[in-house]
């Protein structure tokens, strides 16, 4: 699903709203009392205009967020194919080696903890952007990919 599709307007409780007004139910709650807007961030990866620092940064939060476990269990129950696309984009947008390992180990985490599905699309996707040409990724970024799918995917394809 693209995350920019989404109807953002809110007809919840407005105190669990982002400061965009995004819907509260893409409005995660977690440990340390912060909240990860899921539209947001995906809107943030997913612009290769993005500064890389934040990025980075947004990466590493909801990394360490998954490994709390009602938070990981909020996105595989309610919105596991959520970030597939938005993380894909971003593999193609960065050509950044820190980023990449961090989108990397994201999606590895998300399709082992998640339906078998959500690495099956996750796995079309990267197939659909590398074989269409339409993209122009350096060596580093399909590198990257390509470790992934061999390495990290074929337990779960």
């Amino acid at each position: 699903m693209d995350s920019e599709s989404i109807d953002i307007e809110d007809d919840g409780d407005s105190r669990w709203c982002c400061s965009q007004g995004h819907r509260s139910s893409l409005n995660l709650q977690t440990n340390q009392g912060g909240t990860i807007c899921l539209v947001c961030f995906s809107n943030l990866i997913s612009n290769p205009s993005s500064p890389t620092i934040h990025v980075s940064y947004a990466l590493s939060q909801l990394s360490r967020s998954l490994s709390i476990p009602q938070f990981l269990h909020s996105i595989v129950t309610f919105h596991p194919h959520f970030l597939v696309s938005p993380l894909v984009a971003a593999l193609s947008s960065f050509d950044d080696e820190l980023i990449g390992e961090q989108l990397v180990q994201l999606i590895v985490n998300l399709s082992a903890s998640s339906d078998p599905s959500v690495c099956r699309e996750f796995v079309a996707r990267v197939s659909d952007h590398v074989s269409s040409g339409a993209l122009g990724w350096s060596s580093r970024q399909l590198h990257s990919v390509i470790s992934f799918s061999v390495s990290d995917l074929k337990f779960y394809v």
